[in-house]
């Protein structure tokens, strides 16, 4: 039997793996990259450029284990790099002829298109997958091939993150009414199908919940976790809790905040042994640099290999309040065997059930939860093993392998 020839469409490198969103688009690929042919058109802004140049034969060979052949593009400014307002109207014209969604944070590129048409012809393409609403619109100039959308958040839940308050008049009645244009473009994408994809994938139940099961099948494909190392054994005389996540997304900045100020002070009052907070991720703010002691709180920045910290940690935190999608590092955690303490939009989109994690939404009585873990080695082996469990349940290669399936199967029942 031929194998299907696909190109996957991608608004950033898949490596290096080291965020929750090429994790996913990579972990869709992997697993199947066997049975099929797989061709990579990433964006790249000038810093993942150069790291792909640092990369050097060492990342092509690793691209190579998943792909026949691997291209990029300049990822265009988005509006608020723009300077002046007749680039930047020029730039919501465009988006508004086209229909597309996300106007303040698009990625549309008319090279990237050109790219991809000259992939599909050299190489022979029967299918797109993209990864993204950020990427949709290779679909509307691609309109004769299959094409699957491979959703890693709702995004119009997400989007506008900038709605002007300040500046002249003009010029937040500018942004702010395209914001609202552009979320009604998501909305006709997302979830009425504007671009007639012939499948969607979805990362959780509940994303794909809000999307109707016409005109497109759905499929769910969870997020994969290779085996990770497991956490050190337990020991009783400390406590070590971990966080990470990238600091330019405001839900995390808004989420360590709310830690610190709400639970960790309680924490640190009751735990009855010494206690440590590892917080780990690229850009962190300078206010929170400011609250590091290197005693108890330590602001590590981006880390390039997080295992070291996961493995001596003694419980995982995911304060988030607000957001969309499934949180990778959750997953990564149970996975290792690492108890978790979550907030219910932390942890939402997983198919928990009760064990698996504690779920907290008060800072107080996410403080109890913590605490519990503190004073108990015997509930943090029990809950290490229930989180080994759910991710070999959920998670494995094997199982998204089986998923990925599923969504060709699907084109095949459409005659595609």
């Amino acid at each position: 039997m031929r194998r299907r020839k696909i190109l996957v469409l991608t608004p950033y490198p898949l490596l290096p793996a080291h965020s929750g969103g090429r994790l996913y688009a990579l972990g869709t690929v992997t697993p199947v990259a066997h049975e099929h042919e797989f061709h990579l058109l990433a964006l790249a802004n000038p810093a993942e450029r150069d790291e792909i140049a640092r990369g050097g034969d060492a990342l092509r060979a690793e691209y190579a284990k998943t792909f026949a052949s691997v291209a990029f593009e300049e990822r265009p400014p988005i509006p608020h790099e723009l300077r002046g307002r007749a680039r930047k109207l020029r730039h919501f014209l465009t988006h508004t002829a086209y229909r597309l969604p996300l106007m303040d944070l698009s990625y549309y590129s008319p090279p990237a298109i050109e790219r991809a048409r000259r992939i599909v012809r050299e190489r022979g393409i029967d299918l797109l997958e993209i990864h993204h609403l950020h990427a949709a619109f290779y679909r509307r100039f691609l309109p004769d091939l299959p094409a699957v959308l491979i959703n890693h958040n709702i995004e119009q839940e997400l989007w506008p993150f900038w709605p002007k308050t300040q500046g002249p008049a003009p010029d937040r009645w500018l942004w702010n009414g395209f914001g609202a244009l552009s979320r009604r473009c998501a909305h006709a994408i997302e979830i009425d199908n504007a671009l007639h994809f012939d499948a969607k994938v979805f990362i959780s139940t509940r994303d794909m919940a809000h999307v109707p099961e016409a005109p497109c099948p759905r499929v769910l494909v969870p997020m994969p976790v290779p085996p990770v190392p497991p956490v050190e054994p337990f020991a009783r005389d400390r406590f070590r809790v971990l966080w990470i996540g990238g600091f330019g997304w405001p839900p995390n900045v808004e989420a360590i905040s709310w830690f610190l100020d709400g639970v960790w002070p309680a924490v640190r009052a009751g735990a009855g042994v010494p206690v440590e907070l590892h917080l780990v991720g690229s850009d962190p703010p300078e206010e929170l640099r400011a609250r590091a002691d290197d005693r108890e709180v330590f602001v590590h920045g981006y880390v390039e290999d997080v295992e070291p910290l996961r493995t001596r940690a003694d419980a995982f935190v995911v304060p988030l309040l607000t957001g969309s999608g499934v949180r990778i590092k959750i997953v990564e955690a149970l996975a290792a065997g690492l108890p978790v303490v979550s907030t219910a939009k932390g942890c939402e989109g997983l198919p928990l059930e009760p064990g698996d994690l504690l779920v907290a939404d008060q800072p107080a009585e996410f403080a109890a939860r913590l605490l519990e873990l503190a004073r108990s080695v015997e509930l943090r082996e029990e809950l290490s093993r229930a989180g080994r469990a759910y991710a070999a349940r959920h998670h494995a290669p094997e199982v998204v392998a089986a998923a990925k399936r599923r969504v060709y199967q699907a084109l095949e029942s459409r005659g595609r």
